[in-house]
């Protein structure tokens, strides 16, 4: 396989990544039902409200865009926790699984939001190129080579009674060195 058939197969794989990583920020995958009863407290500038959800199951708290529930004038509730009876004329939100959209359903009428964000699409982005970059350096030693890099491998250790090369004789044994001078004795 060479090294661009390599390279597309593993782009392949990073973009399915990518993709996975977007469609579950964007809850994908998820499906939930219920009637919004409060928000939690917020700051105007929050283009996201985290609103408490309430069904015949229990209750969940979801981060909804601001948008889509500015107008159904919920009050704020700090403690998150639902109210006996339900307020009059409160909206109901759901999403379907495998949709990338909710339905906020009032009185006058149903709007549908989408669930994506540039947070989900930032999120698969960095996924990516994390994902680049962990195959770069896997396959290349650095984030920035996608080319496999050639192999070097350590000399290999002598071992004991055997040559280091096979091909190589094994070294012959050299007399040891004259002394120069006199000997005592």
């Amino acid at each position: 396989m060479s090294d661009w058939q390599r390279l597309l197969r593993d782009a392949v794989i990073l973009f399915t990544l990518a993709i996975v990583v977007l469609l579950g920020a964007s809850s994908f995958f998820t499906a939930w039902t219920g009637t919004a009863v409060s928000v939690r407290p917020y700051v105007e500038e929050d283009a996201f409200r985290r609103v408490l959800l309430v069904d015949d199951a229990g209750h969940e708290e979801r981060w909804l865009p601001a948008d889509a529930i500015e107008s159904a004038g919920l009050p704020v509730d700090a403690t998150g926790i639902p109210a006996r009876t339900q307020p009059e004329g409160a909206p109901r939100i759901s999403k379907s699984r495998f949709t990338l959209h909710f339905v906020v359903a009032t009185a006058t009428g149903s709007t549908t939001h989408p669930t994506t964000s540039p947070q989900s699409l930032g999120l698969a982005t960095l996924a990516l190129l994390v994902g680049a970059a962990l195959r770069n350096m896997v396959v290349g030693g650095a984030p920035w080579a996608w080319r496999s890099a050639p192999l070097v491998l350590p000399e290999p250790r002598p071992v004991a009674g055997r040559p280091v090369d096979v091909r190589r004789p094994p070294p012959q044994k050299t007399p040891p060195p004259r002394r120069r001078g006199r000997r005592n004795g």
